[in-house]
């Protein structure tokens, strides 16, 4: 599951360290530095806290368990809508003020939306704490619906679509990465939305969405940095206490379709060299092979020292960068390999150098110096996320909002360190067969 958290960590290479010896000692570690007290109120909120007096800085995160994949085909694109409309403000908090008051006492905020999850979050000095908590209860519930604010930020969201996906090569080569995968799963369609949707949508739409889904037993409050406990249990309280919870519909998603022959989109860009993804439906966040598929994906594409980077960029000198993920989400995981072409080097070359890596996967074990590595950045992974307050919070509030404990991944590190050279094999060939696989590109015109 980590590798959500740290899909932008850089992971390095360490010295060699048997991750199956040392585990167990490092969890014990992480948990007597990282203690974490929940609890919940009346109406369903719950709280995660945890206190560090490093600095006199607090980050504050309210999440909501609601993504892209809980809106329906012709209303794509409300759940990110929100990431920009609730910034706006409300009769109490104005977006100006609000604003003006994280800047001006030296914090940051910001918002993010996946297709599983919505984040709000907030680096304030401690000082500023309780105003912030004031701030969030009145936005989760006193949203200010203002035609001409709403159209404006339509035209930011259409803005930000065309800038990103439209005309990004690698937004581009993003979006047809899921909609060429994904065939009835809700993941198929682009957590921004299309544009035909974006345009459509009314009022109506954003009010209903809203007292949907913004509610306080469907957020997850993480409170991590220098405060005092009991002050922030009062603060919510009083705040947050006297939120009304609301019916959380209970929707069932159609399950994505089996594959059962290769697929092949490709798009064409005003670009010097081509990009692509060769991409397989995989485990999603709590199948136990999400474990074995990450390892996996480190010994494929985990930095220089692996497979493909070895064969396809110094050897045959057929791509500038290659890179792999294993990304499972609540209700589907996908396994891609990202690749840069070098000029001249042609996507069929490509392919044939990726396929014929992954078969060797399939026949051969991996090696102990393999194992180790991928154990090693792993493990390594953790510990640059733990370093800040913000890191923490963010690793707290997914783990509750994926699997309601927030300190789930404890368990991780005995997880990974429990797959065996097998599993590997295994997986590669339960999950990366030709016929399960997906090539999208975008190429020069």
């Amino acid at each position: 599951m980590f590798k959500h958290i740290l899909f932008l960590i850089v992971l390095f290479v360490v010295p060699q360290l048997a991750l199956a010896d040392v585990s167990v000692g490092i969890q014990d570690q992480l948990k007597s530095s990282l203690k974490v007290e929940k609890f919940k109120l009346d109406n369903g909120l719950t709280v995660i806290m945890h206190e560090d007096h490093t600095i006199p800085m607090v980050a504050y995160h309210q999440w909501f368990k609601v993504g892209s994949h809980m809106e329906k085909p012709e209303q794509t694109g409300l759940a990110h809508f929100f990431e920009h409309l609730v910034f706006k403000g409300t009769e109490k908090y104005p977006g100006e003020a609000y604003e003006g008051l994280i800047n001006g006492s030296g914090g940051a905020n910001n918002a993010f939306t996946t297709r599983d999850y919505t984040g709000y979050y907030t680096l304030i000095p401690t000082s500023r704490l309780e105003t912030i908590i004031d701030i969030e209860a009145d936005r989760m519930v006193n949203l200010i619906f203002d035609p001409v604010k709403i159209d404006k930020e339509r035209g930011a969201v259409k803005n930000e679509r065309l800038m990103r996906y439209d005309n990004n090569p690698s937004g581009r080569l993003y979006e047809m990465l899921y909609s060429t995968v994904f065939k009835t799963s809700p993941y198929r369609w682009p957590v921004i939305g299309y544009m035909k949707d974006l345009n459509a949508a009314k009022m109506a739409d954003f009010k209903e969405f809203y007292q949907t889904y913004y509610a306080p037993n469907n957020a997850v409050i993480v409170v991590s940095g220098s405060f005092s406990s009991s002050k922030v249990k009062s603060w919510i309280e009083e705040y947050y206490g006297e939120l009304k919870p609301k019916k959380i519909p209970e929707t069932k998603f159609p399950k994505e379709t089996a594959q059962k022959s290769r697929r092949v989109n490709t798009h064409k860009m005003d670009l010097q060299s081509a990009r692509m993804v060769l991409a397989y439906k995989s485990a999603n966040a709590y199948d136990p092979d999400e474990y074995a598929l990450s390892m996996l994906s480190d010994v494929l594409a985990g930095g220089e020292t692996s497979r493909l980077y070895r064969a396809l960029v110094r050897k045959k000198q057929l791509l500038t960068s290659v890179s792999s993920s294993q990304l499972g989400g609540k209700l589907e995981g996908l396994f891609g390999i990202w690749a840069s072409l070098r000029p001249g080097a042609s996507r069929q070359q490509v392919v044939s150098g990726i396929n014929s890596e992954i078969k060797k996967l399939q026949k051969t074990e991996v090696s102990d110096d393999e194992m180790e590595r991928a154990r090693n950045s792993i493990m390594l992974g953790y510990t640059q996320a733990l370093k800040t307050a913000a890191g923490k919070a963010r690793i707290l509030a997914y783990s509750e909002i994926i699997y309601e404990d927030p300190t789930a991944f404890f368990k991780d590190l005995d997880k990974y360190a429990a797959v065996t050279k097998a599993d590997i094999m295994r997986v590669a060939k339960k999950y990366l067969n030709t016929s399960q696989q997906s090539s999208v590109a975008v190429v020069p015109k």
